[in-house]
Order: structure tokens, then sequence, then C-alpha cells
């Protein structure tokens, strides 16, 4: 009897220390399982956080397949998922795959929350979402999520795939989720079924009518590759002595009294010179000033060697340059001018506003919600001569004041930047029929304004472009009227 008793206490103690060894092996395994993922979450951190989405979705995707694996659903698991949550929908723009990781992560772990140095609007929302359908009967049996969090058979780490999208409520339960699953407006008992329509879609989400997602690939968030191409009415302030474009033409500039003149320009000054066909050779009358009838004003240092009774322009600034005889002569050998101006302003009858018609297209992007960063494009119709006489190019930076987390609706924002380039206005002249010149600008200058953007899709809508430009050193005033079409990618 007492041999019996010995043997079985022996055997008990046996079965015992067999049982302990097995219990502490396995505690061991997932205790280097649990560090393996944590290992793999920092290195998917590390990878996001250097723009490495790639790297980053497959070290998360690594660890929770290691982890289901194992059966082993500690606390890293969950963080695990909530980080893939977040890499999928900043880093991937994948809201489907975000919102079925965020609702994974608040299964297993309820209390789960975001870490505001990786989150973002999007991904707030997407959070959001994920804890209202957690809560609402994603998680398994439509249970609590913390209900035998821990514990042993038939809580979490006996089953992989327990806490998965669908598990123990369809047949389909092991699948990949379709497309939409756990977005606002999809019917999650009904998984591998179409969208719930009782649901409503917050601002911004594009549902379904019925018949599937309204479009198939068109998310609810706001295009931020946009272009748009807009007509320009501007309004540019003229007033004396801003800079011509070109110099005067040969019938404008001064002459002495007396001087042929070749009027039709046929190289020879003889009596085919006679424009008013009274049958006399054409010859310059004296005058005191330039030209009156001309829309050009020749510079102050012009003709300072002829005696006149009258300045020629003290607002049209000097160049500097002298002034001297333009080297030809009549067929008698005298000089053909005297004296010829270097520079020229344009004569401006009454200051005020003047038209200048343009297009413009300015392709840019929103690199944040708030903030877009474009190149402005101008070209002038009808413009003079010089250097970018017809362009005005700049880069602007955009400042959202509402809107753009919304695929549509009506976004406003401000803007400011640098140009380079010209706007040339032309004054009106006294005698319409004669040629005028056009001012000149710039070439740089600065401009603010106002974007008023109508989306009415998101990837179309109407643009209105108030906008104010100071050009330098030649100084214009502008303010440009713009409207037109944007198209948003």
């Amino acid at each position: 009897m007492m041999k019996r008793l010995a043997a079985w206490t022996f055997a008990s103690v046996v079965w015992l220390a067999a049982g302990a060894a097995v219990l502490l092996a396995a505690g061991a395994a997932k205790a280097q399982v649990g560090d393996q993922v944590a290992s793999l979450n920092s290195e998917a951190l590390e990878a996001y956080q250097n723009l490495d989405v790639d790297t980053a979705l497959s070290k998360l995707q690594e660890a929770v397949g290691i982890a289901e694996q194992a059966g082993y659903a500690g606390p890293e698991v969950a963080q695990a998922y909530m980080n893939l949550g977040v890499v999928y929908v900043a880093g991937a723009s994948d809201m489907d795959q975000g919102m079925a990781a965020f609702v994974m992560a608040l299964c297993m772990a309820p209390g789960a929350e975001l870490d505001p140095l990786l989150s973002t609007p999007d991904v707030q929302q997407v959070y959001q979402q994920a804890q209202q359908d957690a809560a609402s009967g994603a998680c398994p049996q439509g249970a609590a999520p913390d209900q035998g969090y821990g514990q042993q058979p038939g809580g979490y780490g006996q089953d992989p795939n327990y806490g998965q999208p669908g598990y123990g409520q369809d047949p389909n339960y092991g699948q990949q989720p379709p497309q939409g699953y756990g977005q606002p407006g999809y019917d999650q008992t009904n998984y591998g079924g179409g969208p719930n329509l009782d649901n409503e879609c917050p601002p911004g989400m594009t549902c379904g009518d019925g018949e599937g997602p309204e479009e198939a690939g068109d998310p609810g968030d706001f295009a931020r590759f946009f272009i748009n191409a807009q007509f320009t009415m501007g309004l540019a302030w003229v007033t004396s002595g801003m800079k011509a474009d070109s110099l005067a033409p040969v019938t404008d500039i001064f002459l002495a009294e007396g001087t042929p003149i070749d009027s039709n320009q046929d190289g020879f000054f003889n009596e085919l010179d006679d424009a008013d066909g009274d049958g006399v050779q054409d010859t310059a009358g004296f005058q005191t000033d330039f030209n009156t009838g001309s829309a050009w004003v020749p510079d102050a240092d012009s003709f300072d060697e002829v005696t006149q009774t009258e300045s020629v322009s003290t607002q049209c600034k000097a160049d500097g340059i002298p002034t001297g005889p333009l080297g030809k002569t009549t067929q008698f050998g005298e000089p053909f001018f005297d004296h010829i101006p270097s520079s020229y302003c344009v004569r401006v009858q009454q200051p005020g506003l003047v038209n200048t018609l343009a297009v413009r297209l300015n392709p840019g992007y929103f690199i944040g919600e708030s903030f877009a960063l474009s190149v402005p494009i101008r070209f002038q119709f009808d413009a003079g001569e010089g250097t970018l006489s017809n362009l005005l190019l700049g880069l602007r930076g955009e400042i959202a004041f509402n809107g753009t987390k919304q695929a549509t609706g009506i976004p406003v924002s401000w803007f400011f930047g640098a140009t380079y380039g010209q706007i040339q206005p032309k004054p009106p002249t006294e005698d319409p029929n004669r040629a005028s010149p056009f001012v000149v600008s710039g070439p740089f200058g600065a401009h603010t304004g106002v974007n008023v953007r109508i989306r009415v899709h998101r990837n179309f809508g109407l643009i209105l472009s108030p906008e104010v430009d100071v050009l330098l050193p030649d100084f214009l005033f502008n303010i440009d009227l713009s409207g037109g079409i944007e198209a948003a990618f």
C-alpha cells in the first residue's frame, strides 16, 4: 500500500512539473512574441516618420501576422493595429483598410488612443467612426470588447482570427473585407453585402444610392492637386511720366521749321512727299514742344541743345543719354533731324484705370489641409515691346480659411506671392487713329488676393479670384478680376 502511494505521489509530481514546464515555456514563447511585435512596431514607426510608407506597412503586417500565428493578443498587438490604421489612412490614403485596423485595435483594447504626434484630421475622422462601429457590434458576438481579454479558453489569444471583421457574424468570415467595409453608411451586420442606406453620411463623404458606392475610388476628401484656367479683366492705373515701351515714330519726332519730311517713307525727300495734297513738298513746322498730337513724350534731357519757350517734359525721367542728330541729311546736305530723344514716356490725357484683357493658368497643390503652393501664369492678349511684355510669372502661397476637408463646397482662401514679368496697359490717345505706346512695368512684383472656389464635384468646380498687383521698379498698380474653371485630382 505504501509503495502504491509513493508511486502515485511521484507520478503526480512528475505530471505537475511537466505541466508547469509547458506553461512556463508557453509563457516564455508568448513573451518572445510580444517582444517581436513591440520591436516591429518601433521599426515601423521609424520608417513611417522617414516617409517610407511601404516599409512601415510591411513591418506592421508582419507584426500582426506573427501574433495571429502564435495566438498572442497582448497589448502590443492592439498597438500594432492602431499604428496600422494610422499608416493606412495618413500614409496610403486607404480609408477602408485603416477603418478595419482601428476596429480591430478597439476590439482588443477599448481604451486605445491615437498618438497626437501621428494623428491628422483624416485619421481622427476614421478613428472616431471606428469607435462607433466597435461599440455598436463590429466586435465578436456584439459583446463588449474587453470581455474575455487575456482569459483562457474562449478568450483572446485562442483563435488568431478572433476579433477580425465579420467574426461569428457571416459565413464570409476570413475573407478580405469588401471595399467600403467600415465606412460610414456601410452595414456592419451585412458583411459581404451592400451599403446600409439608413446610415447618414457625414459632410464631404460619398455614399451609395442603393446600387453600391456612388463612384468607385472617389473618396470624400478634398482633391489636393488643382489647375485652374481663368479669363482676366485687368484694371491698371496710368498717369503722366510712365515709361513707354517703344520709341516714337519718325513723324512724331521734333523737327526744325522747314525741315523736309519723307511723308511717303520711300527714302527720298522730294515733291512726292505731299501728304496733304496741296502740291507742295511737306516740311516740318517749328514747334516749341514735342508734337502735342503724339502719344509719346520725350524724356527730360531731350532737345537740351535746342532753345524752346517751354520745357519738353519734367515728368518723364531723363535717362542721362545725350540726344543728338539722326545722322541722315536731306538732298541738299542739311541735317534731317536736329535732335533725337533717346527714351520716351506715354502721354496721358487724364489719369485713371485702363483695361487689359488676359488669361491666367494656375497649377498648384495643397500640401496640407490649409496651405497650398501654386505657379500662376498671366498672358496678356495685346501688349507692346520688351522682355516678357505679354507674360507675368509668379510663385504663390495660399492659406485656406474653410472647406478643404470636404470634397465639395465653397472653400475660401487668401493668397500672396511674388511675380516676374510685365503688365502693359495702353492709355487712350487724343487721336485714336494715330499710333500709341504701351506702358512698361516691372519686372519685379508682388500680388495678393482671394480665391473663392465652388466645388460642385470633387474633381471639378468654378473659381473667382480678385487680385491686386504692384510692379517695380517701373511702377504699376493693377487690379485683376478673374474667373474660370478648376480641375482637381
